[in-house]
């Protein structure tokens, strides 16, 4: 086995460790078809004075290691493919479960029904119903988010929050009349 002497990176490495400082360089070496990966170790021996007076060079094969690494990154591409597949899935259908809690909330405020005892509870319903969606929304981005992270391709953009919109759901519940109103949206 003959590791590359010749090379930039092996020759700064055994400079390193003449002066003290243990290095490694990897390299391969392919063998009738078969490709092997060897880590190299220049560990500076020190006698009197401290002064470097040799150098061991410890070789080993790294080609488990290094096969380990490459299917860890080709599992961690799946992932982030398969994510990335679920999340549009799951938004789509989120845009479905908004689309019609929006309509039977509209279609209840417009037929006067939000005006009966029954009416109230149903546009209460579908008022969760949206927040629900929008819990579901926020979770899906984050989860895309800490997969873009862990790819390092992490991406921020601003956006509506709805916490003011959790809060007064919250205190709607709370309230005696049950209804908070401000000049954009009612919260009931």
């Amino acid at each position: 086995m003959r590791a590359p002497v010749g090379d930039i990176e092996s020759l700064r490495s055994l400079e390193a460790a003449l002066d003290g400082r243990s290095a490694s360089v990897a390299f391969q070496r392919d063998d009738k078809g078969t490709q092997t990966d060897f880590e190299a170790r220049f560990v500076p021996e020190r006698g009197e004075a401290l002064r470097v007076h040799s150098v061991l060079v410890l070789v080993r094969d790294i080609t488990a290691v290094r096969q380990h690494e490459r299917d860890a990154h080709q599992r961690a591409v799946l992932a982030e493919q398969l994510i990335g597949i679920v999340s549009h899935d799951l938004r789509n259908l989120l845009a479905g479960i908004v689309l019609s809690a929006s309509n039977l909330e509209w279609r209840g405020r417009r037929s006067g029904a939000s005006e009966t005892p029954e009416g109230k509870q149903i546009v209460a319903d579908t008022d969760r119903i949206l927040m629900y969606a929008a819990r579901m929304k926020r979770l899906v981005g984050e989860l895309v988010d800490v997969t873009s992270m862990a790819a390092g391709q992490l991406s921020v953009t601003t956006a509506r929050n709805d916490a003011l919109r959790a809060v007064m759901l919250e205190g709607a519940g709370k309230l005696p009349g049950g209804t908070i109103t401000c000049p954009i949206h009612r919260w009931a």
